[in-house]
């Protein structure tokens, strides 16, 4: 059972190895924006939970992470002890870069204006890039496809994630959360199975994998795991949003030594 979960684990992550750029002892994979992404947020953690030394802290919770990594059965692929000793620098290195910049931003930001505008980016390109990558897509025009995580889908749900979170908080200032969140489902819903349509039916834009079937109204056609995302995908972003802001809200709440 353990072996078999770590295969199905492997096979929904190996696009995260895909190689971005590489030079020499330097290289950054689509891992490295996990890495920098997961330094990101435990500074503004550690930060709004006053702990003090946040750069000792963020520095030795990556070590732990990167310890249980390489030492987790099957998952990390034999290489070279020089090797594995540079690669766990680099990732080392990309973690506490992602700090910085959290730091620099929040240093920057002294007014407290765009912290929702961070959060908002955040939110939409975290949830997007998790699940198209871990989708895979691939449509039946050549044009729309690429290695590892697909462009043209990472793109659309970005900014589809963007639109939906400034309207939330648009509607949010006249309603409550929940029923703002609602309202902006149900928009979305509507655009949604308008462009799914015409992007099929009219313009014969078609996602390629296999096992894809209608979900209703034959449009949006995909596998089960799609139809799941595609109805719920206004509550995850939001919920996201919600809690990054909350963090965010935190950091800028409390006043720390660097």
């Amino acid at each position: 059972m353990d072996s078999v979960f770590i295969q199905t684990l492997q096979n929904k992550i190996d696009w995260l190895n895909y190689v971005i750029f590489d030079f020499k002892w330097i290289y950054f994979d689509l891992w490295s924006l996990v890495t920098l992404w997961s330094g990101a947020l435990l500074f503004v953690i550690i930060s709004a939970l006053k702990i003090k030394k946040r750069w000792h802290v963020l520095l030795s919770l990556l070590v732990i992470a990167q310890i249980a990594q390489d030492t987790y059965p099957n998952t990390v692929p034999d290489m070279y002890w020089l090797t594995k000793l540079i690669s766990t620098a680099n990732d080392l290195s990309i973690g506490m870069l992602g700090g910085f910049l959290m730091y620099s931003f929040f240093n920057w930001n002294k007014g407290r204006r765009y912290s929702l505008w961070l959060a908002t980016f955040m939110s939409a390109i975290t949830i997007a890039f998790i699940w198209v990558g871990t989708y895979g897509y691939s449509y039946n025009i050549a044009f729309f496809n690429s290695p590892a995580i697909n462009w043209w889908a990472f793109t659309c749900w970005t900014l589809s994630g963007a639109i939906i979170l400034t309207a939330y908080q648009l509607f949010k200032r006249k309603m409550r959360p929940i029923f703002a969140a609602f309202t902006i489902w149900a928009i979305y819903i509507a655009i949604l199975l308008t462009l799914e349509y015409l992007a099929f039916h009219v313009f014969t834009f078609q996602e390629a994998t296999q096992g894809t079937t209608a979900l209703i109204f034959d449009v949006i056609h995909g596998r089960p795991e799609m139809h799941v995302f595609y109805t719920t995908s206004t509550f995850i972003f939001v919920s996201m949003f919600a809690t990054l802001s909350t963090i965010f809200k935190r950091y800028d709440r409390v006043a720390l030594p660097a």
